[in-house]
C-alpha cells in the first residue's frame, strides 16, 4: 500500500521537456538543435537547483551517444543528483496507438532497458508522442511497466472535467490494466517561453490563490531554440535566465518530478478519456474545407467569452485521419504492419529496423513538413524494405489490401526487387523497392489541395515578436500561389493513359481527364511465380503484362481497339531525391545530361537513364515503340515550420507515341548498383 506525504503549502511545478529528431532527418538538423536548444537549455537548466523531467525520443538519444556523448554524460549527472527524472517512450518516437500492440509493448520495454542501462536509474514514465490518445492504450503501458503518462488538460476537458479538477494524477484502465494520467496545462503551452516571465509569474501566482496545489507543463525542448525567433527571445534576451530566478526565488513553487509527484500524492480519481489529440492536431487531421473551417471558427470562437465553455465540445479529427487523407501515409502504414505481422516470434533486437520504421514524423503532416519531407519517407521505407529482407525468401507473390480499400494488392519480391501492384487503381506500381540499395525508387507524393492553400494569398512574412509556430503563417518564396496543381490521380507507376491529343504542359498541370484505362480497375487475369513472374491484368480492350526477371520490370500493353484515340502513354513516376544535384541526372540516348528537375519533350529517344552516382544506382528505360518522352518535375507546395515552401517529389515521365491498330507495345525499366 502507497503511503503519501502530502504538503500543500507550496505549489507544486511539473516541468516535463520532450525533445526529438526523427528517424531520417539530416545530421545538420541534429547539429543545429543540439546548439541552438538543447546544449544551451541544459547549461542554463545545471545553474540552478530546480527539478524536470526529460524524455529524450530514441532517434535523438541514438545521435546523442555517439556524436555529443558529454550532453548524455550531464544529463546522467543531473539524474544522479535527484534533478532530472528520464522517462522513456516507444523506442522510435512511433505513435503507439495505431502500431501492433506487441510492436508497442517491445518498443516500451526495449527502450526502458536501454535507458536504465544508460543512466543507472529505474524508468516509471513515458512520453505520449503527440498526445495521441486511445481508450485501449493502458494496456500497452500496464504490460510495459509503465505507470504514468502526460496528455493535455484538453483531452481531460472533452470528458467532461473542468480545469479546476485538474491538480493532480487520475488512474484510467483497460481491461483492468491501469496506468496514471497526468494532465499538461494547455496555457502554459502558449505561455512558456512565448509571453514574458512577468505574464507566467502572474499565472502562477492565480493559480497559487485559487488552492490548485499541482501545475504541470509538457511540451516540445525545441521550443527553446529551435521555433522561429525564440534562440533570441529565450538566450540573447535571457527569457529562460529570468523564468528559472523565478521558479527558483519564488516562495510558493516548488519544483517536482513526476515520480516525486506520483509516490506522495494518491490519485484524484478514476478518468476514461475519449480518443483525441491536441487540437491543432485534429485540425490538420481534416481533410482541407473542413480543416479550413474548422480553424477558421476556432479563431473566432476563441475570442469569444464563452470559448471555455465550448472549448470541450469542439472537436476536430483524430490522428487516424491521417491515413485516409493521405494514401501515401496508409500504404507505408499497412505494408509496415504486413512485415510486423510475418515477424512477430523475432525477439525485440531482431526488430530494430522494424521498429525505426515506425517512426510517426513521415506518417503524417500539420504544420512540421512530416509526410511532405522526401529525406524522412526515405528512411522510413529503407527500414521497411530491410524488414521485408528478413522475413520473405526470394521469388513470392502475396494478396494483401495495402490500402483498406477491401480489394487485395499484389505483393511482390524477388532477389533484387519488391513492389506493390494495384488492380483495383489502374493496374498500377504503387511502390518499387531497389533492394541492393534499400530504397523505393517510386517514392513520389500526390500534389493535393491542403487547407492552407486557401491562405496563401494572405501570407505574411513580416513577423514582429516571439510567437509560436502555430501563429506563424508565412512564405519562403513569392508566387507559390501559381505552382498549386492537383493530381487527378495517385501517383504511381505503369499507369496506361490514352489521349486524343495532348501536351507537355497540359499533361504536367493535370488538365486533362483520364481515361478509365489509367485509373480504373483491371481484373487480375493471372499470377506466375517461378524464375521470372509474371502478373497478367485485364481491361475492356487493353492487356497489361508485368513480367519480374532478373533486375528488370518489362510492363507489355495490348490494345486491340483504340476507339478514336490517337496517343498511347506509359507513366512512370520516380524519386531520387536531389533535383539540382551534379550528381543525380537523366542522361539521353548515352549523350545530353539534365538536372533531375528537368522539363522537356523528347521525341525519337532510343535510350532514357537515370543515374544516382551519390547512391551508385542507375534505371535504364527502354522501349521498342514509346520513343516520345514528357518529363516534368513533380513540385509540392506544403508547410513546414520555417513557412510555406515548394518542395521536389521527384520526377514524372510519360513514354508515348501514336496509336496503330490493333498494338502491342513493351517497355522495360532495368535497375542496376555501381
Amino acid at each position: 500500500m502507497k503511503v503519501y506525504k502530502i504538503n500543500m503549502k507550496k505549489l507544486k511545478f511539473l516541468m516535463i521537456f520532450h525533445i526529438h529528431q526523427p528517424v531520417g532527418n539530416f545530421d545538420y538538423v541534429f547539429e543545429k538543435a543540439y546548439n541552438l536548444a538543447y546544449k544551451p537549455f541544459l547549461d542554463v537548466f545545471k545553474k540552478y537547483n530546480l527539478k524536470m523531467t526529460l524524455h529524450i525520443s530514441g532517434p535523438l538519444f541514438l545521435w546523442l551517444k555517439n556524436n555529443q556523448p558529454s550532453y548524455i554524460e550531464e544529463v546522467s549527472r543531473l539524474v544522479n543528483k535527484g534533478l532530472i527524472e528520464i522517462i522513456s517512450s516507444g523506442f522510435s518516437e512511433p505513435v503507439l496507438a495505431v502500431i501492433p500492440k506487441r510492436d508497442a509493448i517491445e518498443q516500451l520495454l526495449f527502450y526502458n532497458n536501454l535507458l536504465e542501462k544508460t543512466f543507472n536509474q529505474p524508468v516509471y514514465g513515458s512520453w505520449l508522442t503527440e498526445r495521441v490518445w486511445e481508450p485501449h492504450l493502458p494496456e500497452i503501458f500496464n504490460l510495459a511497466n509503465i505507470k504514468y503518462i502526460i496528455v493535455d488538460d484538453y483531452h481531460f476537458l472533452r470528458s467532461g472535467f473542468s480545469l479546476k479538477d485538474l491538480d493532480g494524477y487520475y488512474i484510467s484502465e483497460f481491461e483492468n490494466k491501469k496506468v496514471a494520467i497526468y494532465p499538461g496545462s494547455e496555457k502554459l503551452r502558449y505561455y512558456i517561453p512565448f509571453q514574458t516571465v512577468e505574464e507566467n509569474s502572474f499565472y502562477f501566482k492565480e493559480v497559487y490563490e485559487r488552492g490548485i496545489g499541482t501545475l504541470i507543463f509538457a511540451d516540445d525542448g525545441e521550443k527553446f531554440g529551435i521555433w522561429p525567433e525564440t534562440h533570441k527571445w529565450v538566450y540573447g534576451e535571457k527569457w529562460l535566465y529570468k523564468f528559472f530566478d523565478f521558479l527558483a526565488n519564488s516562495p510558493y513553487i516548488e519544483t517536482v518530478t513526476l515520480k516525486e509527484h506520483y509516490e506522495n500524492n494518491p490519485p484524484k480519481g478514476i478518468c476514461y478519456l475519449p480518443t483525441t489529440s491536441y487540437p491543432e492536431l485534429g485540425e490538420w487531421a481534416l481533410p482541407p474545407l473542413a480543416s479550413f473551417n474548422y480553424k477558421k471558427y476556432y479563431d473566432l470562437f476563441k475570442s469569444q467569452s464563452y470559448y471555455e465553455e465550448i472549448k470541450p465540445f469542439f472537436q476536430g479529427g483524430q490522428w487516424r485521419n491521417f491515413l485516409s487523407k493521405y494514401k501515401e501515409s496508409q500504404i507505408i502504414h499497412k505494408k509496415m504492419i504486413f512485415i510486423s505481422e510475418e515477424m512477430a516470434n523475432l525477439k525485440a533486437e531482431e526488430k530494430l529496423d522494424l521498429f525505426l520504421s515506425q517512426c510517426n514524423d513521415a506518417y503524417w503532416h500539420g504544420v512540421f513538413g512530416g509526410l511532405y519531407l522526401p529525406h524522412l519517407r526515405r528512411e522510413i521505407n529503407s527500414y521497411l524494405i530491410r524488414s521485408e529482407k528478413k522475413v520473405f525468401p526470394d521469388n513470392i507473390i502475396k494478396k494483401y489490401d495495402f490500402d483498406c480499400d477491401c480489394n487485395d494488392e499484389i505483393y511482390l519480391k524477388r532477389d533484387s526487387l519488391s513492389a506493390i501492384i494495384d488492380p483495383n487503381d489502374g493496374g498500377a506500381l504503387i511502390s518499387i523497392n531497389f533492394l541492393p540499395k534499400d530504397i523505393n525508387i517510386s517514392d513520389t507524393l500526390t500534389r493535393r489541395e491542403e487547407a492552407y492553400h486557401l491562405r496563401l494569398l494572405e501570407a505574411n512574412n513580416n513577423i514582429e515578436g516571439t510567437k509560436t509556430i502555430h501563429d506563424i503563417f508565412k512564405t519562403k518564396e513569392e508566387g507559390l500561389h501559381n505552382e498549386l496543381f492537383y493530381d487527378k490521380y495517385y501517383r504511381a507507376s505503369g499507369r496506361v493513359h490514352l489521349f486524343k491529343d495532348i501536351d507537355l504542359k497540359t499533361f504536367s498541370e493535370m488538365n486533362f481527364t483520364p481515361h478509365i484505362s489509367a485509373i480504373d480497375r483491371y481484373e487480375v487475369l493471372n499470377m506466375l511465380n517461378g524464375e521470372n513472374q509474371e502478373l497478367l491484368l485485364s481491361q475492356k480492350d487493353l492487356t497489361k503484362r508485368y513480367i519480374f526477371f532478373n533486375r528488370t520490370i518489362e510492363t507489355e500493353i495490348t490494345l486491340t481497339n483504340p476507339y478514336d484515340y490517337k496517343i498511347l502513354g506509359l507513366e512512370f513516376n520516380i524519386n531520387l531525391f536531389a533535383p539540382d544535384a551534379q550528381d543525380r541526372y537523366f542522361l539521353v540516348n548515352e549523350e545530353k545530361r539534365y538536372n533531375l528537375s528537368l522539363y522537356g519533350n523528347f521525341k525519337n529517344i532510343n535510350d532514357l537513364k537515370i543515374i544516382d552516382e551519390w547512391l551508385g544506382i542507375k534505371i535504364t528505360f527502354n522501349s521498342d515503340f514509346l520513343k516520345n518522352i514528357f518529363v516534368y518535375p513533380i513540385y509540392t507546395v506544403s508547410l513546414s515550420e520555417d513557412g510555406v515552401e515548394k518542395t521536389y517529389q521527384g520526377s514524372c515521365i510519360l513514354f508515348y507515341n501514336d496509336i496503330s491498330n490493333p498494338m502491342k507495345v513493351k517497355l522495360s525499366a532495368t535497375l542496376e548498383e555501381f
